[in-house]
């Protein structure tokens, strides 16, 4: 059964009613568990048991993607990642079984193809990525209680600069 992606499904209900219903995203089947929209706001990805989706928000379609799930599991947080010394942006998510992966959009074309897969030496649910612009680092956090800092090069690749292992967490 395919669930719908409804963003703002209310009626405009802000005090100044900044926000409109735009429509209804079809496709994920199951809960959906993370999403990550670009600083433009053209794009969406979102996640969930049957993989990460990328959605263009002027079209409201689905933009084509590798596949993804499987044995990596659920996609569990997500974050978009622009540099200032790079014109594009690249995907980054996590995944129930400890992967960190990015996609990168391919120059002219609307869809992504796959650039980076590692699984974390301590592999257990990501439950949390966030980028810092002007570190240029990567954090990722996971069910076991490891944070790690990771630069992120020119070229969108990581570079691991800290684990720490935090307890009783």
């Amino acid at each position: 059964m395919s669930f719908p992606l409804s963003f703002l499904s209310r009626k405009p209900s802000s005090q100044k009613n900044n926000y409109v219903y735009r429509g209804a995203l079809q496709g994920h089947f199951g809960k959906i568990l993370s999403l990550g929209a670009t600083d433009d706001g053209k794009l969406l990805a979102s996640g969930g048991a049957d993989g990460t989706w990328v959605w263009d928000l002027e079209t409201m379609k689905e933009m084509r993607g590798p596949s993804s799930g499987g044995i990596m599991g659920a996609t569990t947080a997500i974050v978009w990642i622009k540099r200032d010394d790079d014109p594009g942006e690249c995907l980054f998510y996590g995944t129930q079984e400890g992967y960190v992966v990015r996609w990168r959009q391919r120059a002219g074309a609307p869809d992504f193809e796959e650039f980076f897969c590692e699984q974390l030496a301590r592999p257990a649910e990501i439950t949390g990525l966030a980028f810092d612009p002007l570190s240029n680092c990567l954090a990722v956090c996971n069910r076991d209680g490891v944070v790690q800092i990771h630069a992120v090069d020119s070229s969108m690749n990581l570079r691991s600069l800290y684990v720490k292992q935090i307890p009783n967490c």
